[in-house]
């Protein structure tokens, strides 16, 4: 047979769905179900049911149920009425309270429905309780009453409640302690407020003092502090008897005064203003009654304050009186009581912002209007160059830009910047202002200190409807900066597409250059914005136009891709690799060099990244080409060790046996930095080794000086039996290599040379005459001069990625120590 809904609900027990279809109606095969499933465990579900509100449920369960005692305790000790009560369930109250149950039965802590319902602060179960009279008096096993923890929850409306339903407020609990007390120590001021202003406590005002500064457990002026701050008149009116403390201040240095006046309580404003309370005093901040009770809005205490004696046009330390602060919380009523006292409009604060200008950027238009009806000044200049003008714009308040036009205001008044109002509106991307702001003939080209007009920052910022609405008003694309550069190059720089395309569109010139002699399509470059660069390519710009180092838009990348670690920013690569394919698929040429002679192969060489290097040698005419130095990209790459690089150079043609200007060839400078893998790949390609730079060195003088036994050895098995002096009549370190028959000992001897450290007994065992040792000093001293090397930092700017493999080290130590004639 196919489950039922209901059987599965309870199956489940998703007794919400069941409380539902039980609502919705049940046959009377579905009821005999409920009543069949429900009898089994019947006393938790109508716990469940009345924790949870299922009315539906706990009706038919009560109704169907013969099993059911709704003044038995479960295992929380609590009965059904209770958790109802405890949860608030006031229409399961409502059913419960129909039947036949002893409303006033207590748990084990002597707590009673009524109780659970005044510590939850319930005041509906509480009045349910009331009308089926359950007892107001009841205590529990420590002597609390309902009072009692109503007085402690702080629920105004329950202990109203209790009192008209006979509570007996002078019950005192086993620990001596009465409703109102309990009140006074838990702090619950509202309360206490109630009792002494209802006249119902019967407790003498000195022990109401006693309790509520025992209950605070902390100075009496704090407390009182405190109470002026929450507006408690009749706990104020209890405990300010002494007229020494009228002015004790708090920890910021706020009087009783300044307390009330921030609150707005007239009542305690005026007790302590009628014992002498000194109106002037300033907290820590420097703000007075009258500023505190401005910033609250607080019209009648403001008025009383200024019929005392307090100053309308006091100054806080930042200079504001409470005029400004009232205008900046918008507080008309407040603004027309300072005025009618004199409160001065003219006065700035140590910015130089007036009342208006507050009021305006704050947007508070009834302000501003009664303001300017009093003769102000709109056009007024601030300290910042500022006007009410330019304030109102910053934050777009429309009707307050409409309103201070009408006063027929000079719209183009700058401030400190040079930005204009229109400036202002356009940075904010308040397109209503802007749209005014030109309407009312506001100058549309006007530049800032920096020459950056409006239409310039808003396509920097990407505000499209307002580089539209700029263009529509004929807004000149031509314009450039104190650097040279225009609108389109502020979008290009940041990648804003479609305004690129609406600048192309109004006939912006896309090949125009800057001081620099950067155009849009450099500056996209240089910022990695590939999108635009498709853009612009699209819209035909000469990819090939330098700048004033001669550096052109794919050499630019090539160069910060040389820049960019693998490990760190491979999105970046592939980001700037991308841009790099859309210039050479529009025909870039990748054969132009800078002013240095360094072509875009030769940049790329430098960071050894392959993808760029295979892209780039598709469309380069002569790997073979030198810079200005006689230096060709295998060279660089060889001294890096970029083996992959230097393999895809000499497949396409790189000459593995020319020397550079410096007689250097590409295998005597791979083997000088120790690049292993470059070496063998060289000699596997047929590098000769015999080969004499113009000091009569070869590539295995260079290997040994290396210290790098294998490159040595691979060298060695290349060279034959080579006997080689030096040009200058020095005995070589080949000379000196075929001497000794163990490689170990020539390096571990090497080593002995650099460091300045000998070991007698090890030198022995080198079997090596004096003679040999001096030849060999003698080289060692003159090698540095040696490598006075073009691929050295002074030459490129390396990545610091690979400086520490490019650049070899010497021991400074023994050249400067060593000396021969």
């Amino acid at each position: 047979m196919e489950a039922s809904p209901v059987s599965l609900a309870i199956q489940y027990e998703a007794w919400n769905v069941v409380n539902f279809l039980i609502e919705k109606g049940v046959n009377k095969t579905q009821k005999d179900l409920l009543s069949t499933s429900i009898n089994k465990s019947s006393h938790d579900i109508l716990t469940k049911a009345s924790k949870e509100g299922f009315k539906a449920l706990f009706e038919f369960i009560i109704n169907h149920s013969t099993h059911i005692h709704l003044d038995d305790f479960d295992r929380e000790d609590l009965t059904i009425l209770m958790h109802a009560c405890k949860m608030n369930q006031k229409e399961i109250v409502e059913i419960i309270t129909t039947k036949n149950i002893d409303i006033d039965l207590a748990n084990s802590d002597g707590f009673t429905a009524l109780m659970f319902a005044c510590t939850g602060g319930y005041t509906d179960i509480a009045e349910i309780l009331l009308r089926n009279h359950a007892n107001v008096n009841t205590l529990s096993n420590l002597g609390i009453t309902p009072l009692m923890l109503a007085c402690e929850r702080g629920t105004v409306s329950i202990i109203s409640l209790l009192l008209k339903n006979g509570a007996n407020k002078d019950k005192q609990s086993k620990d001596r302690l009465t409703a109102s007390s309990i009140a006074c120590f838990s702090k619950n001021y509202t309360v206490v407020e109630y009792l002494l202003g209802s006249r119902l406590d019967r407790l003498l005002e000195d022990d109401i003092r006693r309790l509520l500064s025992n209950g605070t457990k902390t100075d009496v002026r704090n407390f009182i502090s405190n109470v002026c701050k929450s507006g408690f008149k009749s706990i104020f009116d209890l405990l300010i008897e002494n007229e020494n403390i009228i002015d004790a201040v708090d920890v910021d240095e706020n009087s009783y005064l300044m307390l009330a006046s921030q609150g707005g309580y007239v009542e305690i404003i005026e007790t302590l203003l009628k014992r002498g309370a000194k109106i002037n005093l300033k907290n820590k901040f420097g703000w007075d009654a009258l500023r505190l009770a401005c910033r609250g809005g607080h019209a009648k205490s403001v008025k009383m304050l200024l019929q005392n004696g307090a100053h309308a046009n006091q100054r806080d330390e930042e200079g504001q009186t409470p005029l400004m602060v009232a205008c900046e919380g918008g507080f008309l009523e407040v603004i027309t009581t300072l005025i009618q006292f004199d409160a001065d409009l003219t006065l700035v604060d140590r910015k130089g912002t007036s009342a208006l200008s507050i009021a305006s950027r704050e947007g508070h238009l009834d302000v501003v209007k009664y303001i300017i009806s009093k003769g102000t000044d709109a056009s007024k200049y601030e300290n910042e160059g500022f006007t009410s003008l330019i304030a109102v714009c910053e934050n777009g308040h429309l009707e307050i830009v409409r309103l201070i036009i009408g006063t027929k205001i000079n719209l183009n008044l700058c401030d400190k910047r040079g930005f204009t109002p229109l400036r202002i509106a356009c940075n904010g991307s308040h397109e209503n202002v802007v749209d005014i702001l030109i309407q009312n003939d506001a100058d549309i080209n006007k530049g800032d200190n920096n020459c950056w007009t409006p239409l310039k920052s808003s396509c920097r910022d990407g505000n499209i409807a307002i580089v539209a609405l700029l263009l529509k008003m004929r807004a000149d694309v031509y314009k450039k900066d104190n650097k040279g550069q225009t609108s389109l190059m502020s979008a290009c720089q940041n990648g804003h597409n479609k305004i690129v395309k609406l600048l192309l569109n109004c006939q912006a010139d896309i090949d125009m250059t800057d001081m620099d002699g950067w155009t849009a399509l450099r500056t996209a470059c240089h910022y990695g914005q590939a999108s635009t660069v498709k853009v612009l390519v699209d819209k035909r710009a000469n990819v090939d136009i330098v700048d004033k180092y001669g550096c052109s838009p794919l050499k630019a990348c090539v160069d910060i891709c040389n820049a960019i670690v693998d490990s760190q920013s491979p999105s970046k690569i592939q980001q700037y690799n991308e841009i790099v394919s859309i210039l050479i698929e529009s025909n870039a040429d990748v054969n132009l060099a800078d002013r240095n002679g360094c072509t875009c192969l030769m940049s790329a060489c430098k960071g050894g990244h392959i993808d760029l290097i295979n892209l780039l040698l598709t469309k380069v005419d002569d790997v073979n080409n030198v810079d200005n130095q006689g230096l060709r990209s295998i060279e660089i790459t060889c001294s890096r060790g970029h083996t992959c690089v230097t393999k895809q150079l000499i497949d396409h043609g790189a000459d593995i046996n020319k020397a550079d200007c410096y007689g250097w060839t590409p295998l005597q400078i791979a083997c000088s930095f120790g690049h292993k893998e470059t070496t063998e790949l060289l000699l596997r390609h047929g590098a000769d080794v015999n080969i004499e730079d113009k000091d009569g060195w070869t590539a295995l003088v260079y290997a040994s000086q290396s210290e790098n036994k294998e490159i040595v050895k691979l060298v060695q098995e290349h060279s034959g039996n080579v006997q080689c002096t030096e040009r200058d009549g020095l005995t070589t370190q080949i000379e000196f290599t075929n001497r000794c028959q163990n490689m170990d000992k020539l390096l571990k001897m090497s080593e002995i040379m650099f460091t300045g450290c000998e070991d007698d007994e090890d030198d022995e065992d080198m079997n090596c005459d004096i003679e040999s040792e001096i030849s060999f000093r003698h080289l060692s001293v003159a090698m540095p001069n040696q490598f006075a090397f073009p691929y050295s930092r002074s030459q490129f700017s390396f990545p610091l990625s690979y400086e520490s493999s490019c650049i070899p080290s010497f021991p400074d130590t023994f050249i400067q120590s060593t000396s021969w004639t």
